[in-house]
Order: C-alpha cells, then sequence, then structure tokens
C-alpha cells in the first residue's frame, strides 16, 4: 500500500521480487494518501492471499509458489529520502 493510493500484493521469490496476479499496482479510493494512517490486514489461508485496507477488502490472489513461511513488514521510499514509516500492532494469527 503506497502513500499515494496504491496496492498490491507481491513475493520474494528465487531472488526477486514481484506482483502476483497482476502487472502494475492499481489504485485505491480506500487508501488514505499522504501522511494519513492506514490499517492494513492480509489473511494467507493456504495459496489464496488476501488484502485489506481500513477494514476494507482489495484484492484476492492465489499463490502455489510456498506452502508455508515467515511473515515480515517491508517498508519503503522510491523518491524521497528520510521518508518515516511506522508499524504499530502488528500481529500474526494462525488460522
Amino acid at each position: 500500500v503506497s502513500s499515494d493510493g496504491y496496492y498490491g500484493i507481491g513475493r520474494f521469490f528465487q531472488g526477486k521480487q514481484e506482483l502476483i496476479g497482476v502487472e502494475a499496482m492499481p489504485p485505491s479510493e480506500m487508501i488514505n494518501k499522504g501522511n494519513a494512517t492506514n490499517h492494513l490486514r492480509a489473511d494467507c489461508i493456504g495459496p489464496k492471499l488476501s488484502l485489506f485496507v481500513n477494514d476494507e477488502f482489495l484484492t484476492q490472489v492465489e499463490d502455489t509458489a510456498f506452502t508455508s513461511g515467515d511473515v515480515g513488514l517491508l517498508a519503503g521510499s522510491l523518491d524521497s529520502p528520510g521518508v518515516d514509516i511506522h508499524f504499530d500492532n502488528f500481529k500474526v494469527l494462525k488460522p
């Protein structure tokens, strides 16, 4: 989820970062833009990966590349150095 309103589900696989199920990240009006807070939820159940923002469903894709693994967060900035990104209340629940 980007600060300018775009989203996607991606993976890092065989040394390559890629989006799953789309060529580019689509926009969504449900994403709060700029310095606003967004509440993210990702459901990863079997091969089905679902993404929600601010309690609204964004997308679901299927990916069979991994049957198990770890979870983590990745954040960055493409053009602006010194950007602050904060994660709070990160939870992992077993389905």
